[in-house]
Formats: structure tokens, sequence, C-alpha cells
């Protein structure tokens, strides 16, 4: 059977025979904390959980356990077991929140590095034809449900902003708090779709329920890297009184277009960072790395997808509000086909 296992520079090798990768063990190649894997397996894994090596110096060595919800390998008396899991000191108030609340029993979420290997290895490429195609599929064939779903999402993320002298208060909280979470929620939603599983509205509000703060802090990074890109031109032009008009001047537009195209650019790398924070279990920054590492995968077809997902936005404005009305759900089909295409199941902390 063959083996892959994962570089020190954070990169898949292989494949071996499991004679050579215990010679790559002895030659210290590999470690036995290196992440392995083989046809058949969940998950990426320690050499030592696997094979309960000897190290490289042919020492036994001490007998591990590796916590369910970080995935690393520790002595047994430095992990306790909660709801009949594993779990470290670090890991245990989170484990312990979850079980005291009887929230979704989750696999724990797979090293950052390891996932993306296992991307790879499956093309993590995008077919932007079999996406359109499946998408429609997957809206037409639940039309009501679908539509009824993003409405409802689309009004909890809007509405409240809008309130007349209270919307204004509220718009950052619900940004970190409500938005963000919201619409990785329907992202799910429609995951579970594509996957084969029962979707349900409860389904929707997954955002609320796991990754939530992660979710906030995505909100909080992206938000403020915009508004440090766009403090020169407020600073610029605050200061040659330029917004005394109502024209804008043209070297403050020139200005403008350099923190646009930066956002539009951190938009493409960002794009799926919502839902691998929900799907995959990531953290944030971990979310956001991924994400970056899709899109520099499919550059070109992420393009392209922006321009079609911005022109069916387009053309659903101006048939009026009936028409963005029915092309939200499907544009919500795209994303989750799109991203379902590149990481599929590898590393779902849900399994549907």
């Amino acid at each position: 059977m063959n083996w892959f296992y994962a570089t020190k520079e954070k990169t898949q090798a292989g494949p071996v025979d499991e004679a050579t990768l215990r010679k790559l063990l002895q030659a210290g190649t590999i470690t036995p904390e290196t992440l392995i894997w083989k046809e058949g397996m969940e998950n990426w894994t320690p050499y030592s959980r696997v094979f309960g090596s000897s190290s490289q110096t042919g020492a036994a060595l001490s007998p591990t356990t590796t916590c369910t919800e970080c995935g690393r390998s520790f002595p047994p008396d430095q992990l306790v077991s909660i709801g009949g899991r594993s779990v470290c000191a670090g890991c245990k108030p989170v484990a312990l929140q979850r079980f005291q609340e009887g929230g979704e029993q989750l696999s724990a979420p797979m090293e950052p590095d390891a996932l993306w290997a296992r991307v790879l290895a499956n093309g993590g490429k995008v077919r932007l034809e079999e996406v359109l195609k499946d998408a429609w599929k997957t809206y037409s064939g639940n039309f009501g449900p679908c539509l009824g779903v993003t409405l409802l999402a689309y009004l909890i993320t809007s509405v409240p902003s809008n309130i007349p002298y209270l919307g204004p208060i509220l718009i950052i909280p619900m940004m970190l708090c409500v938005q963000q979470q919201m619409m990785a929620g329907l992202q799910w939603y429609f995951l579970r779709q594509i996957r084969g599983g029962q979707a349900t509205l409860n389904d929707a509000f997954a955002g609320f329920r796991r990754g939530f703060g992660q979710q906030a802090i995505f909100m909080a990074i992206y938000m403020a890297v915009t508004f440090a890109l766009i403090l020169p031109f407020l600073v610029v032009g605050f200061a040659t009184e330029a917004f005394k008009n109502n024209e804008l001047p043209i070297f403050l537009g020139v200005l403008l277009l350099i923190p646009t195209l930066v956002l539009a650019y951190l938009g493409i790398r960002w794009f799926f960072t919502s839902i691998i924070i929900l799907d995959k279990g990531q953290p944030a920054l971990a979310a956001m790395k991924l994400s970056g590492r899709a899109a520099h995968h499919n550059f070109g077809a992420f393009i392209l997808l922006l321009l079609i997902v911005t022109v069916l936005a387009f053309a659903g404005v101006c048939a009026a509000c009936v028409g963005i009305i029915l092309v939200l759900p499907y544009i919500t089909a795209i994303i989750a086909h799109t991203y379902n295409q590149i990481f599929g199941q590898e590393g779902s902390i849900e399994k549907i």
C-alpha cells in the first residue's frame, strides 16, 4: 500500500511503500509527528499514531493519544474524556461547552496543510460549465425552499441596519455578529443539498451554532483592512477640502482606484473563508489561507466566476425587485457548487 507524507516544507510527498517510510524515519527525513495518509484513511494522521513506531534513534516512544478537537498527540494523562471524546487542556473549554449545550457531534478539524494536500491530490480545480449547470439543477429542483431560505437570510441581515435612527448604530454589530454568520449558514444550507443531505431551515443558522467567533474575527480583519486601505483617500480628501464639492476630483478618483483593486483582489482570495470556517472547522486565519490557496490555484476561473455573478446580479437589478430576488438563490448555489468542487468533503467536521 502506498503512503503519502507531509514534508517539512508543508507539501505532500510520495507515494512510497511502508518500508521506505520507515527508512525515512530512521534517516530523520520524517519524524514520529509527521502526518501520513494512504487510500482509505479518513484524515492525515501522525506516523506515531498509525504505527506506534520507534523514534529516529530506535528508542520506544511513549504512548500518545490524539485530541479529537485539535488533532495533536499528547500523553494519555494530559487528556480528559468529555462525552466519550479525548480532548487536551487547551480544547477542554470548547468541548465542554459543546457537550453541555448538546451541540452537534463533529469531527476534529484537519491540520490545514494536510487538508490542502488532500485537496490537491483530488485536483482542486473548478469546472465552471459544470458548476453553472449543477447550480441550476439544485435551485430549480428545490425552488420554493431555496428561494424562501435565501429571502429570509437577506431579510435578517439587511432589515435591522435600515431601521431609522437605530440602523447606523447597528451596522458594525450586525456585520460582526449577524451578517457574516447568516451568509455562512446560507451557503451551508445549499451545501447540504449538494452533498445529498436533508437540508432544513435549521441548517441556515449553523453559523450561529459553530464557528461564530471565528466568523466575527474574519469580518473584523476584513473591516480593518478595508479601513486601512480607504484611510489615505479620506485623509487626502479632507486635507484638500475636496469633499466640499459634489464632484470627485480626478486625482482622488485615481487614489480611490488603488484600494478598490486591492479589496477586489482580497475578495477573490478570501472568497470561501466563511464556508471553510463552518464546513472544515478551521480558525479564521487558517480558513483565509486555505481560501487564498484555492483562489491562486483557480485564479482565472475565479475571475470569470466573479464576472458571471456580477452580470447575474446586475441583470436581476435591472429586472426590478422580483428579478434580484429570483437571482440570489442561483448565485448562492453557484458559490456552493464551486466550493464543493474544490474542497469536497475532505476534512469536513460534519459528515453528511
